[in-house]
């Protein structure tokens, strides 16, 4: 009876470690080296980030040219930015645009096109001074020409507010 009992405890004893080395052999360990070598990744990236870095800020020489040309840029985006100063002047704005939407879309041969804005919506700000308002866009049509309608569209002007 002792001796059963001594087997029986011995058995019991020796399947929870056999468990227990099967978990840390097919479980615990292969985990644990996964995760060194995504922490020994993420640290190689960041070497290699922050090397880049110090490359650019060594192949970075403002020039004369360069300072002209950001200033040549900044003047032209702020001519095309249009002046609004209230809602009469934003509604307008917004028939505009849809006239110029529409006529790109007839063009392109997209059919039931509808532009919604809401002027009374809050505009968000973007840049310093500058707001834009969201405009729900949707229209029917073949795909091919929704897709050459949807291409033409980032080239139209953009149009922000100044923050009233």
């Amino acid at each position: 009876m002792k001796k059963r009992n001594f087997l029986i405890r011995l058995t019991g004893i020796l399947s929870i470690l056999l468990l227990t080395a099967l978990y840390m052999l097919l479980y615990f360990f292969p985990t644990v080296t996964e995760i060194n070598r995504l922490k020994r990744e993420i640290k190689d990236t960041r070497l290699k980030i922050e090397e880049f870095a110090e490359i650019e800020r060594q192949f970075s020489f403002p020039d004369r040219k360069e300072r002209e040309y950001f200033a040549r840029a900044e003047r032209e985006f702020k001519i095309k930015v249009a002046k609004v100063r209230g809602k009469g002047e934003l509604a307008r704005l917004i028939r505009d645009i849809s006239g110029y939407f529409s006529d790109l879309a007839e063009k392109d041969g997209v059919v039931d096109l509808t532009l919604k804005s809401k002027i009374d919506e809050p505009a968000v700000t973007v840049r310093g001074n500058l707001k834009y308002r969201r405009t729900v866009m949707s229209f029917s049509g073949d795909l091919k020409r929704g897709l050459t309608f949807i291409n033409h569209i980032p080239r139209c002007n953009s149009y922000l507010t100044p923050k009233q």
